[in-house]
């Protein structure tokens, strides 16, 4: 995952095709058409950037026992909520504590999808929010050291309380990868555990 903070001049250090969007270019894409492939196209030939791309490559699996707790080393609470759920891509906001990020992602190909995310300032969360597609998803995300990779757990709240989730992200979609015991069925490829089906 690569995360992007959006100064106020609008400057990035990614790769690009003229200037990158400050807090108001980026809003204003967001704004004029929230979800669809033009969002993308758009981005290119119009506006003469290109968003930074990073690979997200992770795998998802269900969790049958609470042993990994004793390993537990880090707990955060999350918020999040989506902008836009299409069949190409999905927009999501989320908080934890006082920082937030707009996160863009493709349409999952397997374990890997293309992944764009920029910090945000946090005050802009409420309206966001409030323009949200579905319902917020709580959850508390909880963070293991196994087999030389770090795991996180979350746990769900809200209308999925008692969901726990277990994700695990990769450098490759073919690495080798040591599952805890207590790790139950991998999910990765099925759509109702990703969190845009569960708003």
């Amino acid at each position: 995952m690569q995360r992007r903070d959006i100064g106020a001049a609008g400057s990035s250090d990614s790769d690009e095709v003229g200037a990158a969007p400050g807090e108001a270019g980026l809003a204003e894409l967001l704004c004029e058409q929230v979800g669809g492939e033009a969002l993308f196209e758009r981005t290119v030939t119009e506006r003469g950037y290109r968003l930074p791309m990073a690979q997200e490559i992770e795998r998802k699996f269900l969790v049958r026992s609470e042993d990994w707790r004793a390993g537990a080393h880090r707990r955060e609470t999350i918020r999040q909520a989506y902008l836009a759920i299409t069949e190409t891509l999905t927009i999501r906001v989320r908080v934890i504590g006082d920082s937030a990020w707009i996160t863009i992602k493709s349409k999952a190909d397997g374990p890997s999808r293309d992944e764009f995310e920029y910090a945000i300032p946090r005050a802009d969360t409420d309206w966001l929010m409030a323009a949200r597609q579905g319902g917020v998803i709580e959850k508390v995300r909880h963070s293991i050291s196994f087999g030389g990779r770090t795991w996180t757990v979350d746990e769900f709240g809200g209308d999925h309380a008692g969901l726990v989730l277990a994700e695990c992200e990769l450098e490759a979609a073919d690495a080798e990868l040591t599952l805890p015991d207590w790790i139950g069925d991998e999910v990765t490829d099925d759509p109702a555990y990703r969190n845009s089906a569960l708003v």
